[in-house]
C-alpha cells in the first residue's frame, strides 16, 4: 500500500513572515561584522597513537547583542545563500591564521583546521588571497561530505 501525503503550499503571508525573517539575520550578520560579534571556539585533534594534541579545528560562534552564542546552524545557511558567507570565512581564515602565528611565535606547532563553503572555494579571490599567508599558515585540504 503507497500512501502519498500532501502538503499544502505555502501562503503567500507565511513567505512574507519567512522573507523578512531572512532579511532581519542578513542585516544582523552584516551589523556582526562591523561589530566584530563572530568569534572562534576550538575544538581540540588529538593523536589517540601519540597521545599528544595535533591540532584544532576552528568553529564559527556569532556572539549576539544581548551575550548569547548564535547557532550556526541558525547563520551559516543564510550567509551562505545571500554570499555573506565569502566575507565570513575571509573573516574566519584571518582570525585563525592570527592565532596560528600567535601560537608558532610560541613555540607551538600544530595544525589549524578551518572549514570553508563550497561557495568561498569558488570565489576566485580566495585563490589570490591564500598566496599572501606564509606557509607554515595554510595545509589545503578538502574533505567530502
Amino acid at each position: 500500500m503507497i500512501h502519498t501525503f500532501k502538503c499544502p503550499p505555502p501562503s503567500s503571508s507565511s513567505l512574507r513572515r519567512t522573507s523578512a525573517a531572512a532579511a532581519r539575520i542578513e542585516s544582523r550578520l552584516h551589523q556582526a561584522l562591523l561589530k566584530e560579534q563572530f568569534e572562534l571556539l576550538f575544538q581540540p585533534q588529538v593523536s589517540l597513537k601519540a597521545d599528544a594534541l595535533i591540532g584544532v579545528e576552528a568553529l564559527i560562534r556569532w556572539r549576539g547583542d544581548d551575550g548569547e552564542l548564535i547557532s550556526p546552524l541558525d547563520f551559516i545557511p543564510l550567509a551562505e545563500e545571500t554570499g555573506m558567507i565569502v566575507a565570513i570565512g575571509n573573516w574566519v581564515l584571518e582570525a585563525a591564521c592570527n592565532v596560528t602565528k600567535q601560537g608558532y611565535d610560541q613555540g607551538l606547532s600544530i595544525i589549524m583546521s578551518v572549514n570553508l563553503s563550497p561557495r568561498q572555494l569558488r570565489h576566485p579571490k580566495i585563490h589570490h588571497d591564500r598566496r599572501h599567508y606564509h606557509p607554515y599558515r595554510r595545509r589545503a585540504g578538502v574533505a567530502q561530505a
